[in-house]
């Protein structure tokens, strides 16, 4: 009687913590429209990496032109209809323990090494123009996006303010340790 009885306590124990623990969250899928070619938000339901899954328009989805997004939602414009997939920052390991974040939050390491693809420079800036800047939260979130962007080439990621800068060129670099800047592995 006595085992039974500790038994239960327990699983009921056991059972009272997993529903304190924090639940993970589902990656999302958004479908946003713009409605007579107009300007359209839509919220998600919280911040993380979002890109294209499926286009439904005739008219053209093209990130920076077309759509975008920010920690706040997602925006479509001239016609552009598509389902967004949201890559919810909790779910991903290097995005939620900031003791693990892939030595992107001390931002000590060595340069050459390669995330997504692209080769990172620590302590350089390359000085040309922007198509697009955002803050991403840590490096490997802006490597992903260059990494995913047709478009880009190279990005300058500024460690203060954890913003992402990327670029349709690659210039040579000027010594700046505030700055970590990448280059696509194909150019």
């Amino acid at each position: 009687m006595r085992f039974t009885i500790n038994l239960a306590s327990l699983l009921s124990a056991t059972t009272v913590l997993l529903f304190l623990l924090p639940q993970a969250h589902a990656d999302e899928i958004v479908t946003c429209e713009s409605h007579d070619y107009k300007y359209s938000r839509c919220s998600i339901s919280s911040p993380g990496y979002v890109k294209l899954h499926k286009q439904l328009s005739n008219s053209q989805c093209k990130q920076g032109s077309t759509w975008d997004y920010d920690r706040h939602g997602i925006w479509v414009d001239q016609g552009c209809k598509a389902e967004f997939l949201v890559e919810n920052d909790r779910n991903d390991d290097y995005r939620n323990n900031d003791r693990d974040d892939y030595r992107h939050d001390d931002y000590r390491g060595d340069s050459g090494e390669v995330i997504h693809g692209v080769r990172i420079t620590r302590n350089i800036k390359r000085n040309s123009a922007d198509y697009r800047s955002f803050n991403s939260g840590n490096l490997k979130r802006c490597a992903r996006a260059c990494a995913d962007d047709n478009r880009c080439q190279s990005f300058n990621f500024g460690k203060q303010q954890k913003d992402c800068h990327l670029k349709d060129n690659i210039v040579e670099g000027v010594n700046n340790n505030t700055v970590i800047s990448g280059v696509k592995n194909n150019y």
